[in-house]
């Protein structure tokens, strides 16, 4: 059973995208055919599945229930059954149940996993970020004395104060 949303820019995504899209998230060896909880619960977070009438518990549970016995992951056959019993919770207003079915796709029609809160690797070096003195604690003198008899150099940091 395929299930096509139309999207305002004409475009056709089905289930089995957003499902393999997720299911790929991070595992180089995914054929995209399956899902464990991990990565169902990143789908319903970041789709907006899960808030205000769908929780975290919720997601956990239903899982749990259509997830085969001893398995760790479900396949698109389990996600559409489990899409089917989460709009009833998540869609309340909405009058019939085929309005439900189809309001849950189009949340999560075509989307794929962000990286939301994951940690940006900075563009400036190691150097630019060591010698920037806004983020000093204290304000340092660097003072070079050169003499040209020994032709040697000293150089003295002293403290003089913090800001």
């Amino acid at each position: 059973q395929h299930y096509f949303i139309q999207s305002n820019l004409s475009n056709q995504f089905t289930m089995e995208e957003t499902f393999a899209n997720f299911s790929k998230f991070g595992d180089t060896k995914s054929t995209g055919k399956e899902l464990d909880n991990k990565k169902f619960s990143k789908l319903c977070k970041e789709t907006g599945i899960m808030g205000k009438l769908v929780t975290s518990t919720d997601v956990d549970i239903i899982f749990s229930k259509y997830k085969p016995k001893g398995g760790r992951t479900i396949t698109i056959k389990e996600f559409n059954l489990i899409l089917d019993e989460l709009c009833v919770k998540r869609f309340p207003k909405k009058e019939s149940l085929d309005d439900k079915k189809q309001a849950i796709r189009e949340l999560i029609a075509g989307k794929g996993p962000g990286t939301t809160g994951t940690t940006k690797v900075s563009k400036k070096g190691a150097t630019d970020r060591l010698t920037d003195t806004s983020k000093y604690t204290g304000s340092y003198v660097l003072l070079s004395f050169f003499d040209v008899d020994l032709v040697s150099c000293v150089s003295v940091v002293i403290q003089i104060g913090t800001k």
